[in-house]
């Protein structure tokens, strides 16, 4: 093996362990970066449509089945949840409607901010596409300010000195006060805390696990 051969290889080689340490930081980032992960067991709640009451609500408004999420724009876990529970609202378009309900934590300083500005533009009824925005795009974070106004600007936002002058105002958000209250009372433990009609689900779910439960509860007809 020439002298070029063998620095090419060490080259790869070197690359490889990079890359392993790399992933490997990352996971044990996301590890510890996401504490908020339920482990605790599923349990029914019988009040679950006091809960579907309040929030932003996406889907057919007589859907059999409601999915209620606490969720933090934030959140890693709720970030990986997002595109499974899209999923399932695809597969049971009339059946699955989803309520979005806030819970910014609190050593995730970006949160309230991203929560604010979804509720800005819940004020020009475009919440769910804002909303999907966020769990999709996370070059947000590295520049919130500006990426609301972009992301406002790409979903059709009408009045975006209004949407701006919105997202700028440092003042408590009433929504998002009442949502926290409401997850505190629900006995949430984390993010995302996720309701299927009256099933607490004490894990998050993939969209098989959530099949199962939509699946179940219009068997039922609960």
């Amino acid at each position: 093996m020439g002298k070029w051969e063998r620095s090419v290889d060490i080259a790869t080689f070197t690359a490889a362990i990079c890359a392993v340490l790399l992933c490997g930081a990352i996971g044990w980032r996301v590890l510890t970066d996401s504490p908020q992960v339920l482990t605790s067991p599923d349990r029914i709640v019988s009040e679950w449509r006091e809960f579907a009451e309040r929030g932003n609500w996406m889907g057919p408004r007589d859907a059999p089945v409601v999915i209620i999420e606490f969720g933090d724009y934030e959140c890693p876990a709720c970030r990986a949840v997002a595109p499974h529970i899209e999923a399932v609202r695809s597969r049971f378009p009339e059946d699955v409607a989803l309520v979005y309900r806030h819970w910014p934590l609190s050593y995730h300083p970006l949160a309230y901010p991203a929560a604010r500005a979804a509720e800005c533009a819940a004020g020009q009824g475009k919440f769910e596409d804002f909303h999907t925005w966020l769990y999709r795009d996370v070059e947000w974070m590295a520049n919130p300010r500006g990426r609301f106004t972009r992301i406002a600007a790409e979903i059709g936002i009408p009045d975006s000195i209004g949407f701006e002058t919105c997202v700028d105002d440092l003042a408590p958000v009433a929504e998002i006060e009442r949502d926290v209250e409401a997850v505190k009372e629900l006995g949430g433990t984390g993010t995302p805390t996720i309701l299927v009609n009256d099933i607490l689900l004490g894990s998050v779910a993939d969209s098989l696990t959530l099949i199962d439960l939509v699946e179940a509860a219009l068997d039922s007809g609960s």
